[in-house]
């Protein structure tokens, strides 16, 4: 029988030395249990149709994990619906990995809200049982044809447009870009206004371009809108010599700032008055965009839920 060299073919030998099997997608999400040490590793075969897009975890795999060895905190996460609760909690791990790394994840676990969560149970030794016990509760997969997901999917972006304000980096994009001719047919340089126009009606994929060749555009720093946070910190404890009053303000800063309350209310007033004094007065043509700038990931996909959320509460068609 020839042996099958092509990208497939690999997957599959792979899948096999692993789990024992090839792993071929199945038709519908499942869990795959872990067999018994197969390879004295236990690798499990995954499911393409478990994995989370948006939070790139495999969400099935991650519930039962935690049901099986922090059943309640489990429970009160809420792993097994879509409520806001899971969707909480699903951000802020997919911000840890992305500030902390996954290997620090997995070695030090992640706290969230009154949980210390554990991810991952190191090698045990010989004389601990119950830390034999847990171990064997880990779960190790291998999920053949992911990117059979995003094939079937449409796709998020249509373009995606690179914009400086600096001609010299430009040019540098630009000179970069040509040394390499097999992207030729994806990404695009706009010279001039002309080939941004062209570049976006043909739907290039990655185009670049320059702040001056958008006169339509708004000057943002000119039309921003600024939204003001208002707090107090009281002292309850007059001349106290630990009271730092500027670590005390950061800290509290980084919690208003961060509370899923506050950002809920920020996201209806900045959706408000995109909706009442820019659609609705139809600046730039009727086609005008609004940017959301954060201090970080986390921050990030917190106003992505709250926008989206209010959104869908407004019934808007955007």
């Amino acid at each position: 029988m020839p042996t099958d060299t092509s990208e497939r073919g690999l997957e599959r030998l792979i899948c096999t030395t692993l789990t024992g099997h090839p792993c071929d997608p199945p038709l519908g999400p499942t869990v795959g249990e872990p067999p018994a040490r197969y390879a004295g590793v236990g690798w499990a075969g995954g499911n393409f149709h478990d994995y989370d897009r948006e939070y790139c975890v495999d969400s099935a795999q991650l519930s039962a994990f935690l049901h099986a060895t922090q059943p309640e905190a489990a429970e009160s996460l809420d792993l097994s619906e879509a409520s806001p609760t899971r969707r909480r909690f699903l951000a802020r791990l997919q911000g840890e990995i992305s500030k902390r790394g996954t290997i620090d994840l997995l070695r030090h676990g992640i706290k969230h809200e009154a949980h210390n969560l554990y991810l991952f149970y190191a090698t045990p030794s010989a004389d601990n049982p119950e830390a034999q016990e847990r171990f064997k509760q880990n779960r190790f997969t291998v999920t053949h044809q992911l990117i059979g997901l995003e094939k079937d999917s449409a796709p998020v972006f249509d373009s995606i447009i690179v914009v400086t304000d600096r001609l010299i980096l430009d040019r540098q994009i630009r000179d970069t870009i040509k040394q390499y001719s097999q992207v030729s047919a994806t990404v695009g340089h706009a010279e001039r206004s002309g080939d941004l126009r062209r570049f976006i009606e043909s739907g290039k994929k990655i185009i670049i371009s320059t702040i001056q060749k958008f006169p339509f555009i708004l000057d943002m720093l000119a039309h921003y809108m600024p939204v003001q946070s208002y707090y107090k910190l009281a002292k309850t404890v007059e001349e106290d010599p630990e009271f730092d009053v500027n670590k005390a303000q950061k800290k509290l800063r980084r919690f208003v700032e961060s509370s899923d309350h506050a950002i809920g209310l920020k996201a209806q007033i900045m959706v408000d008055h995109f909706h009442d004094q820019v659609l609705a007065q139809k600046k730039i043509g009727g086609a005008a965009r609004a940017m959301v700038v954060t201090n970080g990931i986390e921050r990030a996909i917190q106003y992505y839920h709250a926008i989206r959320n209010y959104l869908q509460e407004r019934k808007s068609r955007y």
